[in-house]
C-alpha cells in the first residue's frame, strides 16, 4: 500500500471590530442565492432555516455598511433575490483568498511531512 499525504482543513472568516461577520456558510448561501434566485430556496440548498439565513445577511449588512441582497418580496408572482455588486466582489475576493490560503497550506504540509519522514 502507498502511502497517502493528509491534507489540511483551513477556515477562513472576515471580522470587523474582533466580530465574525463572512465565513464559508455566508459564502455558501450567496453562491446559492445566486444560483437559485430566492433566500428561501438558497437557505433550503444550504441547509438552513430562513430565519437563520436572513440574520446571517442582515448580519453582515449592518456591519459592513453595505447591501449584499437585493430583495423584492414575494407575493402572486413570487419573491426574488439577487446579488448587489458588492456582494459579488466580497464573495470572489473571499472564495479566491480561501483557495491560495488552502492550496499554500497543502502545500507547505506535503514539503513539510516529506521533509521530516525523510530524516527518521
Amino acid at each position: 500500500m502507498s502511502p497517502t499525504i493528509p491534507k489540511i482543513r483551513t477556515k477562513v472568516w472576515l471580522e470587523v471590530n474582533d466580530m465574525h461577520i463572512f465565513g464559508s456558510g455566508l459564502a455558501g448561501l450567496l453562491d446559492n442565492i445566486d444560483q437559485l434566485g430566492t433566500l428561501t430556496a438558497a437557505a433550503h440548498q444550504s441547509n438552513m432555516s430562513y430565519r437563520h439565513a436572513w440574520n446571517l445577511i442582515r448580519h453582515a449588512e449592518n456591519h459592513l455598511g453595505r447591501q449584499l441582497v437585493h430583495r423584492r418580496p414575494g407575493g402572486s408572482g413570487g419573491g426574488h433575490s439577487a446579488l448587489s455588486p458588492d456582494a459579488r466582489h466580497l464573495l470572489s475576493s473571499f472564495n479566491k483568498i480561501s483557495s491560495d490560503i488552502t492550496g499554500y497550506a497543502n502545500e507547505r504540509f506535503a514539503s513539510l511531512f516529506s521533509q521530516e519522514k525523510g530524516t527518521e
